[in-house]
């Protein structure tokens, strides 16, 4: 006994709108959700460049505050983590500066360690806001990474950070911070924009 399959127009279209009505939800369940604050081809020299905006990594509230903004930069083929920090405490005397390669490191939850260094110096710009509050900000702060590096945070979440800075007579102090569950994989996430 033979089938035979007829099919109308109709339901031919019908059975093709379910399936791409079905792909397209499943694509965009795990489509990244990217937002830039550059993404576009320089006319100059005609390399990608892309720049994430920038998302809360760290912050720590102690007997001062200190937060981490990050994001990360595409040039072409290379690849920098850019960060921004602000310190905050209740007297004066916050100084602090990013020394070229000043360490970061970032310790992974699968136990491994990525460590970058800042690409040149960064000074602390200080400023007095109402209350006696004073604050220290380094803006920018680029550390070049490695594509196999920053790959290296798609499979692991990162669970540590230690930041590193100098003080107002040059000595070098540093920072270990555990990042917050919900911001564990927000490196990876950024990555996934850039790469």
């Amino acid at each position: 006994m033979k089938t035979r399959i007829t099919s109308t127009a109709g339901q031919t279209a019908k059975l093709m709108m379910t399936i791409v009505t079905a792909c397209g939800l499943t694509f965009s369940s795990i489509a990244q959700d990217c937002k830039y604050s550059e993404n576009d081809i320089d006319k100059s020299t005609n390399k990608l460049t892309k720049q994430t905006k920038s998302d809360k990594l760290i912050y720590v509230n102690g007997e001062g505050t200190l937060t981490g903004q990050i994001s990360i930069r595409r040039v072409d083929t290379d690849f920098y983590l850019v960060l921004s920090y602000e310190f905050q405490k209740a007297k004066s005397g916050i100084e602090a500066n990013i020394p070229k390669g000043t360490k970061l490191m970032f310790l992974l939850e699968n136990k491994e360690t990525i460590t970058v260094k800042a690409s040149s110096e960064v000074k602390g710009e200080k400023d007095k806001k109402a209350m006696g509050i004073y604050y220290c900000n380094l803006n920018n702060v680029s550390y070049p990474i490695s594509k196999e590096e920053l790959t290296k945070f798609l499979t692991s979440k990162v669970k540590t950070i230690r930041f590193s800075h100098a003080d107002a007579f040059g000595e070098e102090v540093n920072i270990m911070v555990e990042v917050k569950e919900k911001r564990q994989e927000l490196i990876s996430d950024l990555a996934k924009c850039v790469l």
